[in-house]
């Protein structure tokens, strides 16, 4: 591919909104959002993979566990490859759920050298808020969110299917939602009758929601730890190559996408430049190119 090609992952704790911020990213600047974790989910949903090992794997990916980079590398190595081939993909990628650990980083950085790492931050407590209220749609594979959100000096508003007015607390000036308000798990719906509007299935949807088993509390907890002591080595392998952009969340999607925009845009431009720069240098001397860096604001 040309070296002025995005190849860019985005990091952040569980929660903290990559697959949605990726896909909004994607769309705006014309890339392909990789979502790693919902590749792994579809691919057991299909059938793919049932043997005893891929059942293994599954058991530890609802406990919130790590794959073992025997199992997930390959898989990654094939979906980017593939994915490279198409000449839909000429203007790169975001992938979103990889790497996991420091020696992935490594090992990505060996076949598919990445320009920079976005990396998404939120408070620990808003972070399982928006966990415990995180709901997908049985019938497409649709994730929304129902939890409001007022905590640590920020407001997030819900994520909810187009026309549904869901609220915890129905003020005198709410128009209540038709959502059975009996049919809940922890105050967060297991039905919407709003859903077919936005589900790709359309009146052939069932209006059911369901919790991922990853996103129990007592397993939000163990995932939120795990990343902990294992994100912190990938945030330093991108920070010590000068590739690592940080940038704080302090609200909702519709009032952060646009200043995140701007934000990844000026730093991915940056992020080819210096690749062609480096391309450059590299000919000259006769070397092959190595991973691009870029520098950011510490």
């Amino acid at each position: 591919m040309s070296v002025s090609v995005l190849r860019w992952v985005i990091l952040g704790a569980p929660g903290v909104g990559k697959g949605t911020y990726a896909s909004r990213l994607a769309r705006k600047f014309g890339l392909k959002h990789i979502n790693f974790g919902e590749y792994l989910r579809e691919s057991q949903l299909n059938g793919r993979g049932a043997t005893a090992a891929a059942e293994a794997m599954r058991v530890l990916q609802q406990q919130g566990d790590l794959l073992p980079d025997s199992f997930v590398e390959p898989l990654v190595k094939d979906l980017l490859s593939d994915l490279e081939r198409r000449s839909s993909a000429q203007q790169g990628w975001i992938l979103d759920g990889f790497p996991r650990t420091a020696a992935q980083a490594r090992w990505l950085d060996g076949v598919f050298p990445v320009q920079g790492a976005l990396l998404l931050t939120l408070p620990r407590e808003v972070l399982i808020a928006k966990l415990a209220g995180r709901r997908v749609c049985v019938t497409c594979g649709k994730t929304y969110n129902f939890m409001h959100i007022n905590e640590a000096g920020m407001r997030m508003p819900p994520l909810l299917p187009p026309g549904c007015r869901w609220a915890p607390c129905v003020s005198p000036d709410t128009t209540v939602c038709t959502c059975p308000r009996d049919d809940t798990e922890n105050g967060v719906p297991l039905l919407c009758e709003a859903l077919p509007k936005g589900c790709e299935r359309g009146t052939a949807c069932s209006g059911r929601l369901h919790c991922r088993d990853d996103d129990r509390l007592a397993v939000v907890r163990h995932r939120l730890e795990v990343y902990e002591s294992q994100g912190a080595s990938v945030e330093h392998y991108y920070d010590t190559t000068g590739r690592l952009h940080r940038f704080a969340l302090t609200g909702g999607v519709d009032a952060i996408i646009p200043h995140l925009e701007a934000f990844y845009g000026e730093r991915a431009i940056a992020s080819v430049r210096g690749s062609r720069h480096q391309h450059a240098a590299h000919t000259s001397m006769g070397q092959a190119p190595s991973a691009a860096a870029t520098s950011d604001e510490r």
